[in-house]
């Protein structure tokens, strides 16, 4: 899950504290949001949700990052049965028990009527035409699309975790999710807001 770009040295990072203050003042902001997926976001932010509610988190760290995660959501908007609602900024990290670049990181909200099994398989399909090939664990990748929440569902397979087995371990997914939904609540875990305040030594950037 960890993920960002190879231009990130070029400048300092924020502290989470202060990027999470600039997230919550930005989750309000639909503009903000909207710039970051693009044309699709702006038609389809104000949506209400008529199939059942997931988050998935973006990641990059291989050739033009930021391009890869703006295609990317675009090409979520596109999966069967599935609509994109909104989409955070990106955001730059540096890789947590992963190698190579910093990462460029999003999360997105989708309105979908797969199941958990088939959107798994639909991410992986996405991956893979952008592609994604795993080496090894934790190996630099051109994109890597996690299914962060489904609804409040706790699933536990062999192919499959949810929540995300490390979500609650990350700044890089917790501050784009609180951006685009400042309430949410981790099943078992509590509120995002109350985790990622205790990540402060994961510094993250928001990139303008």
């Amino acid at each position: 899950m960890s993920t960002l770009m190879s231009n990130s040295a070029a400048s300092p990072m924020k502290s989470t504290a202060s990027a999470s203050a600039s997230a919550s003042a930005s989750a309000s902001a639909s503009s903000s949001v909207n710039r970051t997926a693009g044309s699709s976001a702006s038609t389809s932010a104000e949506m209400t949700h008529v199939g059942k509610c997931a988050y998935i988190a973006l990641g990059s760290n291989l050739g033009n990052s930021q391009a890869t995660i703006r295609r990317a959501i675009i090409e979520l908007d596109k999966l069967p049965s599935t609509k994109l609602i909104r989409s955070s900024s990106l955001y730059l990290s540096a890789p947590i028990d992963a190698e190579g670049d910093s990462y460029v990181n999003a999360v997105v909200e989708l309105d979908t009527k797969l199941n958990p099994e088939e959107l798994l398989s639909e991410l992986h399909t996405v991956e893979n035409r952008f592609g994604r090939t795993r080496h090894y664990q934790n190996a630099p990748r051109t994109l890597d699309l996690d299914l962060l929440l489904y609804e409040q569902l706790i699933l536990s397979t062999d192919k499959l975790q949810i929540p995300h087995p490390r979500l609650t371990q990350r700044a890089f997914v917790l501050l784009p999710l609180i951006e685009i939904a400042s309430e949410v609540s981790i099943p078992s875990f509590g509120s995002a807001q109350s985790l990622l305040a205790g990540l402060p030594h994961q510094a993250i950037q928001r990139i303008k």
